[in-house]
């Protein structure tokens, strides 16, 4: 399970793996979770770790890129007219379908049957 974020002529496949969550916790020094929970007007993540995220995400199903790759390729994002913030909905469908994260009909149905 992949979600595609299409920039450009180019359609990138992001993954969340165990092996890409650790690497990215690793990378970060805390777990890349807390960015999204975490989240308000007073916490906005950084850039840098949106980008590690974002390179993490793409190593499973697009070897060889870089994290270099990965900050070009957000650059040609945002020359699209796209910012930081158009990410984390689709980073939060990819930890949905890693199965890091539940999804808002997930959380909904657990409270139902709890």
């Amino acid at each position: 399970m992949y979600k595609e974020l299409v920039v450009g002529d180019k359609t990138y496949k992001l993954r969340l793996t165990t092996m890409a969550l650790l690497n990215i916790e690793k990378a970060l020094g805390y777990n890349p979770i807390s960015l999204f929970i975490n989240m308000s007007m007073d916490s906005i993540p950084k850039l840098k770790d949106l980008l590690i995220v974002f390179h993490g995400m793409l190593q499973p199903l697009q070897h060889g890129i870089t994290f270099e790759d990965a900050c070009n390729i957000f650059d040609e994002y945002s020359e699209e007219g796209h910012t930081q913030f158009d990410l984390i909905p689709l980073f939060m469908d990819v930890f949905v379908d890693g199965g890091f994260l539940q999804s808002d009909e997930e959380e909904e149905d657990n409270s139902k049957n709890a």
